[in-house]
């Protein structure tokens, strides 16, 4: 199954903002799946508070509502075509070249990053980019 890397980064910065896309920049990810393809979705921290904010903004695009929970740290959606695989935190850097992925989310678990890592380097995205996990970098 393929990966393809979405980043909302030009949408919070350049779109919402009126302001270049920072080379250092960080947030959080989910990693969604409809069966045929994964999707590595990235969000700036400005952006996203919660994963919640990613799987809904990522579904929205897709036309499929849900609801948010009371806290609004989950959203919740009925859908047999997509499912979230979990999420994490991830920092870049282009200025040096370097992605950091790491820790899961409290909502929605986490992923194999080894796994997520080695997709993510065959990325257009992140072919130039060195991909590493970072342990411990705990929960943003």
């Amino acid at each position: 199954m393929g990966l393809t890397v979405i980043d909302y980064s030009e949408v919070y910065f350049a779109l919402l903002n009126d302001a270049p896309v920072p080379t250092r920049r960080g947030g959080k990810f989910v990693v969604m799946t409809n069966g045929d393809r994964r999707y590595a979705v990235f969000s700036p921290r400005e952006l996203s508070a919660y994963h919640a904010n990613v799987v809904e903004r990522f579904l929205w695009q897709q036309g499929i509502k849900g609801r948010y929970n009371e806290k609004g740290d989950l959203f919740r959606f009925v859908s047999g075509d997509w499912e979230v695989e979990g999420g994490g935190h991830w920092e870049l850097d282009e200025a040096e070249g370097i992605l950091q992925i790491s820790g899961y989310s409290k909502s929605y678990g986490g992923v194999d990053l080894d796994g997520l890592a080695s997709q993510l380097r065959q990325t257009d995205a992140f072919r130039a980019i060195r991909v590493v996990i970072v342990p411990g970098m705990g929960i943003l």
